[in-house]
């Protein structure tokens, strides 16, 4: 298993001194950079011993993807305005990332698929849907694969648990759609650690953060992950698992103290 970390283009050539195998770039910056400061960006990731080989933060905060009446209902026409914005966004984005080398990109992006007060949840389950088919469509002519994040109910109220994003993943039955989990909001949300066993293959990226407080992964972590390590070993695990935590004092040196157990547990898988 490959080991990498989650960070913007300032802090990539601090994960390639460290010896990750990998970088996990944030899509919103590379997205919505000018072209002037993407080639400047390219420049950096080229000079490096490692790739860009992930994304993750796939929309800006602010973006609205649902579109819906006052009685909470499909809003046809507004959906049709939203999905335009969504696939001009999507294909800058992804025809920037696979320059950039990267393989999958992933979208949690809490804030923009919570399903809002006065929306039906069967509305915003049907247009994400929808979205979702758009960017698997698009993310698979630059050879990009999408996969769904669950998030811990603090951040958002829809695809909250592995079980939830696995079985949107198979109702999307897009073959660039797979499935993710992060250990971190696993935690959070009081799952078994073995919740992802069932997935079998369609397991092809995780995320790792300490359950206390998402900071870097310590010594302190290593009983709580050696299991969960195990139970992806067991299963045939063969992706990827990137650092996405807090740092504290900085970057370099909270990445550089995570790193030997990082490399430890990637040994079990």
């Amino acid at each position: 298993m490959k080991i990498g970390a989650c960070a913007s283009y300032v802090n990539w050539q601090a994960i390639a001194d460290t010896g990750y195998d990998y970088i996990e770039g944030n899509l919103t910056e590379l997205a919505t950079v000018t072209d002037e400061k993407f080639e400047e960006i390219k420049k950096i990731a080229s000079s490096l011993p490692i790739k860009v080989e992930t994304t993750n933060c796939f929309f800006p905060s602010d973006t609205v993807i649902y579109a819906y009446n006052a009685d909470g209902t499909y809003d046809v026409e507004g959906f049709k305005k939203i999905k335009a914005s969504i696939k001009e966004y999507a294909t800058k984005a992804f025809s920037r990332i696979s320059e950039l080398g990267v393989k999958i990109s992933v979208i949690g992006s809490g804030s923009s698929r919570t399903v809002t007060d006065g929306m039906k949840r069967e509305t915003a389950e049907e247009q994400f849907t929808e979205i979702l088919n758009l960017l698997a469509d698009i993310g698979s002519m630059y050879g990009v694969r999408l996969v769904i994040e669950p998030l811990r109910k603090a951040e958002t109220n829809y695809i909250n648990t592995y079980a939830d994003g696995y079985t949107l993943a198979k109702k999307v039955a897009h073959k660039n759609i797979a499935t993710m989990i992060d250990f971190y909001h696993q935690s959070e949300n009081s799952e078994p650690l073995d919740t992802f066993v069932s997935a079998g293959k369609d397991l092809i990226h995780t995320h790792i953060a300490s359950p206390n407080g998402r900071a870097a992964i310590t010594e302190n972590d290593r009983e709580y992950f050696l299991v969960i390590m195990k139970h992806l070993h067991d299963m045939g695990y063969t992706g990827r698992m990137s650092l996405e935590s807090s740092h504290e004092p900085d970057f370099t040196t909270s990445a550089k103290a995570a790193y030997p157990l990082m490399r430890e547990l990637a040994s079990i898988v």
